[in-house]
């Protein structure tokens, strides 16, 4: 009995990696669907799920809402469309307003890789002020991300293998996991607001005082 047991997941195995090798279905995307992404404690909201496997992931939140001060990480690569780029940065600009309207300090990191899910290059940073920006060693970016001092939002590269959009929350640590590009803006809105329940008027605030400060500058030429 031990042995047919062993046979039959040989055979399963082998089939799989048949079809990885030939192309039929990425590793991860095997792994996603033959066992799925399970985590102890999962919340959803809209479709998004919230997941964590050290806590319910609204208490973690919670937790983090408290910290001083954030790192913001995106991943980039010269090989995606801008229409990617845009998505990732308005998710920048969106925790950027919620953090700061809370008194948080920011520090921006964009993880450079030289594909999709390829070789990581190193990254862009602002140094937390605006007036900075400078591609950094992998080093140098690691030994800011691991800070023990600051919470992670992390954005990564979508995967399609994924059913629905994640938010994996840590103690430390939260990662956007996307499905599509286009998940990464209101899947970060829910994160947001799961944090901070006023996140939805501190952006409809700085919109509005960019629409204003548009309109003028229209008016004036």
């Amino acid at each position: 009995m031990k042995h047919q047991f062993l046979y039959g997941v040989f055979a399963v195995l082998f089939i799989l990696a048949s079809l990885t090798y030939v192309g039929y279905i990425s590793p991860q995307a095997f792994v996603n669907q033959w066992w799925g992404q399970h985590y102890t404690y999962e919340e959803s909201q809209q479709g998004i799920r919230f997941v964590s496997n050290e806590a319910k992931p609204s208490m973690l939140l919670d937790e983090l809402a408290k910290a001083h001060s954030f790192v913001l990480v995106a991943h980039a690569s010269a090989d995606i469309d801008d229409q990617y780029n845009a998505y990732w940065t308005q998710a920048l600009v969106q925790q950027q307003i919620v953090l700061v309207g809370h008194d948080r300090l920011t520090l921006i990191i964009v993880k450079v890789f030289d594909k999709v899910n390829g070789a990581w290059q190193g990254c862009q940073t602002d140094f937390a002020t605006a007036q900075q920006n400078e591609f950094i060693s992998i080093a140098a970016c690691q030994q800011l991300i691991d800070t023990q001092n600051s919470a992670v939002i992390e954005t990564v590269f979508p995967d399609a293998s994924l059913s629905a959009p994640i938010v994996e929350v840590t103690s430390q640590k939260i990662t956007l996991r996307p499905v599509k590009g286009i998940d990464i803006p209101g899947v970060n809105f829910l994160l947001m607001r799961a944090m901070y329940s006023d996140a939805g008027q501190l952006i409809d605030l700085a919109n509005g005082f960019v629409d204003d400060n548009n309109s003028l500058t229209d008016t004036n030429n």
